[in-house]
């Protein structure tokens, strides 16, 4: 059975891997609510697996579900033009998905 110690190495190990892999990908940690009760201005946490993932950030929030992003993008874009064509609509949301997805490392913390 491996300890604590063992799994957080390998989570290790697995940043540093991704990191070299792709050095241009920023590196995001995701901290659950439960990290922190309030009580304590630092509480010790668990650091989850790093992953590469593709997000974007939309309204302050970093979104990893490429259709959740491309309704975001929409719902924005049909405010601005009302009067374009179903095609010209769909190149813009594609063209505006294809410049702000990032691909980032991605750690989720979570509490012990």
């Amino acid at each position: 059975m491996k300890t604590e110690q063992m799994v957080q190495q390998e989570n290790i190990d697995e940043l540093i891997r991704l990191q070299k892999e792709n050095p241009d990908a920023r590196i995001m940690c995701f901290v659950s609510e439960e990290c922190n009760n309030g009580d304590f201005s630092y509480m010790s946490a668990n650091f989850g697996k790093p992953r590469l993932e593709n997000m974007a950030l939309i309204n302050n929030y970093w979104l990893d579900d490429e259709e959740e992003i491309k309704e975001n993008i929409a719902c924005d874009i049909d405010e601005e033009f009302d009067s374009i064509s179903r095609k010209e609509f769909e190149e813009m949301v594609e063209k505006k998905f294809e410049e702000i997805i990032e691909e980032i490392i991605v750690i989720y913390i979570e509490s012990y």
